[in-house]
């Protein structure tokens, strides 16, 4: 009897494992790849540029086109910050292009880019 009881308790749990497992959350890197793609496809349409302008292009000269139109929107949009005419839509725009720019420069770039040089021009030094 208690072998029967024993047989039905586990079977149930072996019956109801496959579908704990199934209603878990979606793997992380499936999510951030579509989160990635759909990014992707909204700075090409802030930046006017379409996948059939890029398609001919080799890779480089891709990155080269992507890289020069991120940076005249990003500073078209500087340039209605500073003026006070920037939208809403337009900050997280900027937001967004910026945070593109920066791709792969680390996260201290911000950090690097302001900070003061450590070590003087070597012109000043000779001028002194």
């Amino acid at each position: 009897m208690k072998r029967i009881t024993l047989f039905y308790v586990l079977s149930g749990f072996l019956a109801a494992a496959p579908l704990a497992l199934r209603a878990g959350p979606a793997p992380t890197n499936q999510t951030s790849a579509v989160v990635r793609r759909a990014e992707n496809q909204r700075v090409m349409q802030i930046v006017g540029l379409s996948r059939a302008d890029l398609r001919s292009l080799t890779p480089q000269e891709r990155r080269e086109k992507l890289r020069t139109a991120i940076e005249a929107k990003v500073a078209e949009l500087k340039q209605k910050q500073t003026e006070g005419s920037i939208s809403p839509q337009e900050k997280s725009d900027l937001v967004l292009l910026e945070k593109r720019a920066h791709h792969g420069k680390g996260k201290n770039h911000e950090k690097e880019q302001n900070a003061a040089p450590a070590v003087p021009p070597v012109q000043s030094q000779q001028q002194q």
